[in-house]
């Protein structure tokens, strides 16, 4: 029991010379606790100014991003003498997946059935009195409309030459 008491005594002498003033854990009260005069709260008009003006930057920041480093080539209408030197034959506009692949067999007054005419024409102006017998359309991906193109170039020049030859005289006589 005296070596159980000893050992309670050096504990507690322990703990008095770590409570003492020198020691760092002590606690003192600097400044005592008042009550506030202005309610503690979000304040909601601000943080909403705030959370827009960080927002339209973000996305003034991402659009100009976007634009920079956008390498693709957009078309403008009022701007059809060349794109990057090379001369533009035409444009034709974006057609829907699910509608006729063949816009000949669509409405007459389509403004790509009109788009594609003037192709047409122009490819044929541009050959200047030679014929084509070979015409290479190519793009640089998948899916961008080389076979929508050839096959309504075809069809199209197909109809101008059967018009064509339509509107021809016969030569031999019809026999009744």
């Amino acid at each position: 029991m005296e070596q159980l008491r000893g050992d309670y005594q050096n504990n507690y002498n322990q703990f008095l010379s770590n409570v003492s003033e020198a020691s760092p854990n002590r606690l003192a009260i600097f400044e005592p606790a008042t009550e506030p005069t202005v309610p503690v709260s979000p304040n909601v008009k601000m943080n909403v100014a705030i959370a827009a003006a960080a927002g339209l930057v973000l996305a003034l920041g991402t659009i100009i991003l976007l634009e920079f480093f956008s390498d693709t080539l957009v078309w403008n209408p009022g701007e059809t003498s060349s794109v990057l030197g090379l001369p533009v034959l035409g444009a034709i506009g974006k057609v829907d997946k699910h509608s006729n692949p063949l816009l000949i067999k669509s409405d007459e007054g389509s403004s790509n059935l009109d788009a594609l005419r003037t192709l047409r024409s122009t490819i044929m102006l541009a050959a200047e009195g030679n014929s084509l017998s070979t015409l290479l359309i190519t793009s640089s991906l998948p899916g961008e409309g080389k076979s929508f193109l050839s096959a309504n170039l075809a069809a199209i020049i197909a109809h101008l030459a059967l018009a064509w030859l339509t509107s021809l005289p016969r030569l031999v006589p019809e026999s009744s």
